[in-house]
């Protein structure tokens, strides 16, 4: 009996250690979650949400001297970040041993989440073709009216005292605004203008 046993875990061992272990070179951990869920949870852990038009692509190297290849965007509609509508931007697509990296195409539509300090499109997130993610672009704008909710009680829980009106018109002038253009967070820059 202890022979048979010896010869089956020799067996094993010779199987276990000559065939080949299929790996992917890129994978990438998404929970499961709806897709309402999955755009809420990759907004939170975004520095930047945007829908934007692949202007150009061309090649360059990185601040760490590797060769990459770069595409400038136009942005059609920000949900998160400190960029506007109609700014133009500049992100890595590829670069030399990344298999991770997301390839646009001049003329791409493309709805792009960023995050780290490296604007980078990756296949490990939801950035995809806009026509493809009406989903995520109808959960993205419900974040956005509740975003402009919040930013309503908050005003209007000001708005008491001397100060009233300034707090009424300051409103107004928001919700005109928002509806008018995109909700976008801090000043609005563009690269190479």
């Amino acid at each position: 009996m202890q022979r048979r046993c010896d010869l089956l875990v020799r067996l094993l061992l010779v199987v276990a250690t000559t065939t080949p272990i299929v790996s992917a070179a890129c994978t990438c951990f998404f929970p499961q979650l709806s897709e309402a869920e999955a755009t809420r949870w990759e907004y939170k852990r975004s520095t930047a949400v945007f829908s934007a038009r692949v202007v150009r692509t061309f090649q360059g190297k990185t601040a760490y001297g590797y060769e990459s290849s770069f595409a400038t965007l136009l942005l059609l509609d920000v949900w998160k970040g400190p960029h506007g509508v109609t700014d133009e931007i500049t992100v890595e697509i590829f670069h030399e041993g990344a298999n991770c990296a997301y390839r646009a195409r001049e003329k791409d539509e493309l709805l792009v989440f960023l995050s780290g300090t490296v604007p980078r499109l990756e296949d490990c997130s939801l950035t995809g073709k806009l026509e493809n993610s009406k989903g995520a672009i109808e959960a993205l704008n419900r974040l956005r009216k509740q975003s402009l909710k919040k930013r309503r009680l908050t005003i209007r829980s000001t708005a008491h005292g001397p100060g009233s009106n300034l707090a009424g018109m300051v409103e107004q002038a928001l919700e005109i605004n928002c509806l008018r253009q995109p909700l976008s967070m801090g000043p609005a820059r563009s690269a190479g203008r």
